[in-house]
């Protein structure tokens, strides 16, 4: 990218300045831009650059007004909002006009990831600066008043290298875009919020500017965990009225990975308020239920019993315990449990977070497949199933004609309908049936859909389910994240990233699930490495 070259000059009434005269010189061309010398603050263009609460106005730039030596920003932060952690190549002095909050700055912090911050408080009538390359964060921490900060920023322009955390890497952000990284995604800024979170404080709903609401939710019980309330998200002036369905489970022990996902993909979207879900739990546990109620005050759903009896004589052991649990196969019985109107859904697991918008996904044609969900072909599909399958010359033809793959049933988009109509509950089941006689397989609910639907499904972009990520907690391993385009981080697989979390010893990706994470001592547990 070659920068265009900026000329100076000025219009003259008698012996006054009327207007700057800014000549940018691009490929060879000429294009002059007027810029009177008194301006009105008030009516320079505001953007956000994609960070909810942010409002930024360039007073003077070095693209938009010809400046050489230096840029002149008022930058004006809603309660709970921040800048990204970021560094850049010049010297940045700050004037507090407003509010209070506090800077987190890494001195020296020059290595690939910039490491633990120090803070200061920052208060109205204050100043302070940023030496070159240290890579620092402004957080309006301040529960009632805006913040509002001038910047002056020196040698513009300048690229900016951002980090979702303080020990995650360092990235290039994009060109025009101020705080977009070239990167993984990382949360908006509503998401993550380090403010001190005393265990005695009661529950409580804060109205905050922007449509955010914030606040503590105390459980009942000390045995249960205790999750800071939700903000509240709103559609954008383009949503229409169709709705969004998405089903996932309720269970204790993943009750933190069922929060995470659900705040992840309400954030993420376009049109929050379209998005419908529908929670279905196998065993009665009041304070689950409670916890989203209160978590997500205003979230639109419904819940549903599954009958365990339904499938406990079908259940044939497999290799992992997790795999076994009847609300593991609950994503079979979904068309027989849901109600009429819903045509269509979108079936998640509770171990991933949605960093893309969810109706993308919504939206996939699925070409007359009752499935569609992405498929993995390099992997050895045979393994999915045992020896004794494939020497049975009728079980071994379940695939003639077909070009069969693997693919994750944590995330699927179903045409409900479609599957009614097609019995295929009754077509799992009978390979189910097979099962409990012969041992054909070896994974829980996954292979009975492998061999009813393998080869047949919609193929979906691969940016929907980066799988994989979680490794093994036992074995100390970590799952690897590939390059290219992500819309959804799972972490399936043995290791959760809440769990390793806690035990302070984290994975590289579980820095991107973390954001996302309600739990109260959250914040704690990563700041603290």
């Amino acid at each position: 990218m070659q920068w265009p070259e900026v000329e100076l000059g000025y219009r003259e009434e008698g012996k006054t300045i009327r207007e700057l005269i800014v000549s940018i010189r691009v490929c060879g061309r000429f294009f002059n831009i007027g810029l009177p010398v008194v301006r009105n603050v008030s009516e320079l263009p505001q953007d956000d650059y994609g960070r909810r609460g942010l409002s930024h106005v360039t007073v003077a730039g070095s693209v938009l007004h010809g400046m050489r030596e230096v840029e002149v920003w008022l930058q004006t932060f809603s309660p709970g909002s921040r800048t990204p952690i970021h560094r850049h190549s010049c010297e940045e002095v700050f004037i507090v006009l407003k509010g209070s909050g506090t800077l987190y700055l890494a001195s020296s912090s020059h290595e690939k990831s910039p490491g633990k911050p120090q803070e200061y408080a920052i208060f109205s009538n204050s100043t302070f600066h940023i030496p070159v390359n240290d890579a620092h964060q402004v957080w309006n921490t301040n529960e009632h008043e805006d913040l509002q900060v001038l910047v002056i920023i020196s040698r513009p322009p300048v690229k900016v290298l951002l980090a979702p955390l303080w020990i995650f890497p360092m990235c290039l952000g994009q060109d025009g875009l101020l705080y977009h990284s070239t990167c993984l995604p990382w949360p908006p800024v509503s998401s993550y919020i380090p403010l001190p979170i005393p265990n005695t404080v009661a529950a409580t709903a804060s109205s905050y500017s922007g449509g955010i609401r914030l606040g503590i939710i105390r459980k009942p019980s000390s045995h249960v965990p205790t999750f800071r309330q939700a903000p509240a998200f709103c559609n954008g002036d383009s949503c229409g009225n169709e709705r969004i369905h998405v089903t996932m489970t309720l269970d204790a022990n993943y009750l933190r990975g069922t929060m995470a996902a659900v705040l992840s993909i309400i954030q993420q979207s376009a049109c929050p308020e379209n998005v419908e879900f529908h929670f279905f739990w196998g065993r009665f546990e009041p304070h689950v239920l409670s916890n989203i109620k209160s978590t997500f005050p205003y979230l639109e759903f419904r819940t549903y019993r599954f009958d365990c009896n339904r499938v406990r004589g079908k259940i044939s052991k497999s290799i992992r315990q997790a795999l076994d649990q009847p609300l593991n196969y609950v994503r079979i019985y979904l068309a027989d449990i849901l109600p009429s109107d819903v045509k269509r859904i979108i079936y998640l697991d509770s171990d991933l977070v949605v960093v893309g918008d969810i109706a993308r996904l919504w939206e996939i044609d699925l070409k007359g497949k009752v499935l569609g969900a992405p498929e993995y072909c390099h992997a050895n599909f045979t393994k999915y199933f045992t020896e004794l399958f494939w020497s049975n010359p009728v079980w071994a033809k379940t695939f003639q004609g077909k070009r069969p793959c693997y693919f994750n049933t944590g995330v699927m988009v179903l045409d409900v309908e479609m599957w009614r109509q097609g019995d295929y509950t009754q077509k799992v089941e009978d390979w189910m049936e097979v099962q409990k006689h012969k041992r054909i397989y070896h994974l829980g609910s996954l292979p009975p859909f492998l061999l009813v639907l393998a080869g047949n499904i919609k193929r979906v972009d691969h940016r929907w389910n980066r799988h994989g990520l979680g490794g093994d907690n036992i074995e100390g391993k970590c799952g690897n994240l590939h390059p290219g385009p992500i819309s959804l981080l799972h972490w399936s697989g043995k290791g959760k990233p809440w769990l390793r979390i806690d035990m302070r010893k984290p994975c590289s990706a579980d820095y991107l699930w973390a954001p996302y994470d309600l739990h109260h001592s959250s914040t704690d547990s990563l700041e603290e490495q």
